[in-house]
């Protein structure tokens, strides 16, 4: 199911970076040897397993086809593209037309010869070129459903607005998969709790 919205979400933007950089490899070719990433790890997070563990207050969403679970908020409102699925905070307003929330986006690699590290070393250049006001705040290494994943925190500008965004991203099974959060820059701190819960929630099903 496809929802369309009046707004225009950063997800669909970043995701357009990250595609981008996807494209680039293919025609540049990747290197079966890039050098390893020198980052900060970031343990923690739980090893990939199939059992369901409720969090409170959280509802439940699947997707069988890229094999993948997560939880979210309750009073989220969900939202499947053709991209993936995003999970919106609720307006403070109801003509606000700001974007806020976290985005978990799917894309098939049909073939392309990419590691992580070369996908990591292609999504800043992209990131640095084509979103206006990009500063990167903190980058590192980290998992997610257990397996080897990377994470930045950064700002940049959408739709004349400065906003604060966690991404991460990990390659599995000939597909990357990228977390995107995002809020105002005052927002982002109290939204942490949940955002945490949300990612050791993520599960790939088997």
């Amino acid at each position: 199911m496809i929802i369309k919205t009046k707004f225009s979400p950063p997800f669909f933007f970043i995701w357009g970076v990250l595609l981008l950089g996807s494209l680039l490899l293919s025609v540049q070719g990747c290197s079966k040897n890039s050098s390893s990433s020198r980052l900060i790890n970031e343990p923690g997070l739980p090893a990939a397993t199939s059992v369901l563990v409720p969090v409170e207050g959280f509802l439940v969403y699947e997707n069988p086809e890229f094999n993948i679970r997560i939880q979210y908020p309750g009073d989220w409102e969900k939202m499947e593209g053709e991209l993936g699925v995003a999970f919106i905070i609720p307006k403070k307003e109801t003509d606000d037309p700001v974007f806020q929330g976290f985005n978990l986006l799917f894309e098939k690699m049909y073939g392309v010869n990419m590691n992580l590290d070369e996908y990591i070393r292609i999504t800043k250049e992209g990131m640095k070129k084509y979103m206006p006001g990009f500063v990167l705040i903190e980058s590192g290494e980290t998992t997610l459903g257990g397996h080897p994943a990377f994470q930045m925190t950064f700002n940049g500008v959408h739709e004349s607005k400065t906003m604060k965004f966690l991404s991460m991203f990990t390659i599995r099974d000939d597909k990357v998969y990228s977390f995107s959060f995002n809020t105002l820059p005052e927002d982002f701190d109290g939204f942490q709790e949940l955002v945490e819960k949300m990612i050791t929630s993520f599960q790939f099903l088997s």
